[in-house]
């Protein structure tokens, strides 16, 4: 039975658990299991056998360099072709005028 106290304890403990997962304490695998667990005390079910843990995911790769460096860079020189482009595209139409 869900009682004022025990919705209490674990609301904190899921804020809890979702902070320690957003400093990267854990993986996405031991998060849906631990917050499984406390699910399951809502409606007053204990596991009868421990939760296994899921496949660990690959961590991703680190980035190099910055991704401000990557967003300006990339469409200024998009930009750059696109306007050579239409340069030479205008002499080659003047030179047959």
């Amino acid at each position: 039975m869900m009682t004022a106290e025990k919705e209490v304890r674990i609301a904190r403990d899921l804020r809890r658990l979702a902070r320690a997962y957003c400093d990267g304490q854990f993986n996405k695998g031991e998060y849906r299991r631990r917050r499984r667990v406390l699910l399951l005390q809502c409606v007053d079910e204990v596991p009868q056998q421990p939760v296994p843990p899921e496949t660990p995911e690959p961590a991703p790769a680190p980035q190099s360099g910055s991704s401000f460096a990557k967003t300006i860079v990339l469409p200024f020189f998009m930009g750059a072709a696109i306007v050579i482009g239409l340069c030479v595209a205008g002499y080659l139409l003047s030179r047959l005028l």
